[in-house]
């Protein structure tokens, strides 16, 4: 198996789809449906790549990338956080060279594009 990637993704669909196209390129993928769970699992596992939604119940993936990047040991976990909608307040994330940004809808193309830019 290759790299570890959380997928976060609360759409059951949506999520097992991005699972499917990674483990295709041999990623190794744990997905989970929201920000909550997502903590539970870093804490439990390292990992090389977080791919988040931005807008999910419980906690959103700007409330997780805050909570990420606030902890010494998850601070440096590159980010791709994906979403239909535009959000402002990612702006300064994409400045500090670990957050990305994917648009819904997206490619396998684009997909792995962005997974190999992150991993860089």
């Amino acid at each position: 198996m290759g790299k570890k990637i959380l997928l976060v993704e609360d759409e059951f669909n949506i999520r097992q789809n991005i699972k499917a196209l990674l483990e295709l390129e041999e990623f190794e993928v744990i997905d989970v449906v929201n920000g909550i769970e997502a903590l539970s699992a870093i804490e439990t596992k390292p990992f090389d790549l977080i791919i988040s939604d931005i807008m999910m119940t419980a906690m959103n993936g700007i409330e997780l990338l805050n909570l990420i990047r606030s902890k010494a040991g998850t601070k440096t976990i590159p980010v791709i956080l994906v979403t239909a909608k535009p959000q402002r307040e990612i702006t300064d994330f994409l400045k500090d060279g670990n957050t990305f940004y994917l648009a819904k809808p997206f490619s396998f193309d684009q997909l792995i594009f962005s997974v190999q830019q992150a991993l860089q």
